[in-house]
């Protein structure tokens, strides 16, 4: 992701590009370097397509992207890809993007006993 510090106001922000033609110049060259981002909304408004959009875009372009889901399968995340003309198993058998379906059975949870040591540790092995 190429980052860039445009000028507003006066104020310098170091920026990192979507590389989604349009959005970079409303967001005034990319979201925020370094800083987390809510993409907030109701069932089906299009967070999800978004952020596999930002991902798919810059994988393509060389930087390594994790997608992890979960309530979707990651099969359901391709075959959806693949509607919107995104092949994201090319860039998954180069290494570039990786699909994790990291959906947790709620029955599997024990208040107070559980941590994300195993989901940190797969997340790491592909970065």
């Amino acid at each position: 992701m190429k980052s860039q510090k445009p000028v507003s106001a006066g104020v310098q922000l170091a920026k990192t590009n979507t590389l989604i033609q349009g959005l970079d110049e409303i967001l005034d060259g990319g979201l925020p370097t370094g800083k987390t981002t809510l993409i907030s909304g109701g069932p089906g408004c299009g967070k999800s397509v978004l952020g596999l959009e930002i991902l798919y875009r810059n994988a393509i372009a060389g930087t390594k992207a994790i997608y992890l889901t979960f309530e979707e399968k990651a099969a359901d995340i391709r075959r959806n890809a693949l509607s919107l003309g995104w092949d994201l198993s090319v860039l998954e058998e180069s290494g570039t993007l990786f699909i994790m379906d990291a959906g947790i059975n709620p029955e599997a949870i024990v208040s107070g006993d559980f941590n994300l040591k195993g989901l940190r540790a797969i997340i790491e092995g592909k970065s």
